[in-house]
Order: structure tokens, then sequence, then C-alpha cells
């Protein structure tokens, strides 16, 4: 499974972004993301503190961590589908 993941810190009071971290990761036994983040969540978050330019802890920041699994193959719909209408 690949996993995209993006962590970002916002200013508790403006709600301004002041840091924004993400990756690419991949797990072979894990089956979705939820699965992902509850097996590799404390590391994840652990990985991406370390890549923070500032220590926001102690300042009110707000911190979000999203974890999304990237779909195995892409197949292009759009080249079956017909719209009737022609380029002219």
């Amino acid at each position: 499974m690949e996993i995209y993941a993006v962590l970002k810190v916002n200013d508790g009071e403006t709600g301004e972004l002041l840091e924004k971290v993400d990756g690419f990761f991949s797990c072979d036994e894990c089956e979705n993301s939820e699965e992902f983040e509850e097996r590799h969540g404390d590391d994840l978050l652990e990985y991406f503190e370390n890549k923070l330019k500032y220590d926001y802890s102690g300042m009110g920041a707000l911190v979000r961590m999203d974890v999304v699994a990237l779909a195995d193959d892409y197949e292009d719909e759009d080249e079956d589908e017909d719209d009737g209408e022609d380029c002219k």
C-alpha cells in the first residue's frame, strides 16, 4: 500500500499556515490508510516533527496530519467515454 501523508501546522489564533511537510510512504502489510495510521502513526508523527523547521510546542499551534491511501492502478475512464460532441 502506497500512502501520501501531510502534516500542517497553523497558528492557533489566526489560523495562518505556519509550516507544511509531506511525504510518500509504503507498507506491504497495511490494507488501508486507517490501518497504516494505526500501525505507523506515532512513527509518522515523529518523522514529520523532525522535518519541521521550528519547534511549535507550547506556542498554541494547531497540528493536523492527514493520511491518504494512493490507488494501486489508474485507468483513464475518459478514453472509453464518448460525450457525443466533436471538436470543430
